[in-house]
């Protein structure tokens, strides 16, 4: 159920992104709640990465204009849906798929990261 609410909730935010180059982070709140509840994260190493990378993207949002904070907000509510693991997979997946976008469109100078989160993330939990 978390992850059937969170899949509708990043196809959202993805179509927003896209249009509008922002994210709704209210609608993020239900998903990563019930997503905590049902699943609490286990505190271990793989963890204690994912959450050292979220805070380094974070600072990168927050003093660069290179990454948005709204997909910080979005890496958050996937971390409370799903393993370290499949985070980490999905963020790679997405980053590789943005950038052979930009590398065949030259002329972009700004892309919305969500949708290739979100394809990242469908991909990783449907295929494992």
């Amino acid at each position: 159920m978390p992850l059937l609410l969170g899949y509708g909730v990043l196809l959202f935010n993805s179509v927003t992104d896209y249009l509008t180059f922002s994210v709704y982070p209210l609608t993020l709140v239900l998903p990563a709640s019930i997503g905590l509840w049902l699943q609490p994260p286990q505190l271990n190493g793989p963890f204690y990465l994912l959450l050292g990378l979220l805070l380094s993207l974070y600072l990168l949002a927050k003093f660069t204009h290179k990454f948005g904070l709204g997909d910080v907000d979005i890496l958050i509510m996937l971390t409370l849906l799903a393993t370290p693991a499949v985070v980490l997979t999905s963020l790679t997946m997405a980053a590789v798929g943005a950038l052979l976008i930009l590398l065949l469109d030259r002329q972009r100078t700004h892309l919305p990261f969500v949708p290739f989160l979100t394809w990242g993330f469908i991909l990783c939990t449907q295929l494992v």
